[in-house]
């Protein structure tokens, strides 16, 4: 099944911090568990776009918006005795109005 995170979050070092722990808690939640690889590494780019919003796009009374989205691994053939990598995938960090959910 494929799965989504989505959430908003204040517009400083705190929120950044919750939005990279929350990240790698769903991907372990969606069985990519701690101290793999999917997991360290798509934490890592949570926490590498979600500091750049904090520091560059901060702006009074506004948050970013952080979305995961996890997909299952694409079919293989019977023949194909290579292992499958599960594919995950970081979605977007914007910035939200307001009020208002992206």
């Amino acid at each position: 099944p494929t799965h989504h995170f989505g959430m908003r979050f204040t517009s400083t070092p705190r929120g950044a911090r919750l939005a990279r722990r929350l990240t790698s808690h769903r991907l372990d939640e969606w069985g990519f568990p701690y101290g793999t690889d999917p997991n360290d590494t798509v934490t890592l780019i949570a926490a590498e776009l979600t500091a750049n919003a904090v520091r560059h796009a901060r702006i009074p009374d506004r948050g970013f918006r952080l979305d995961l989205t996890a997909s299952p691994p694409r079919s293989a053939s019977k023949s194909h005795t290579r292992a499958v990598r599960p594919q995950c995938l970081v979605g977007r960090v914007s910035r939200a109005a307001p009020g208002r959910v992206a």
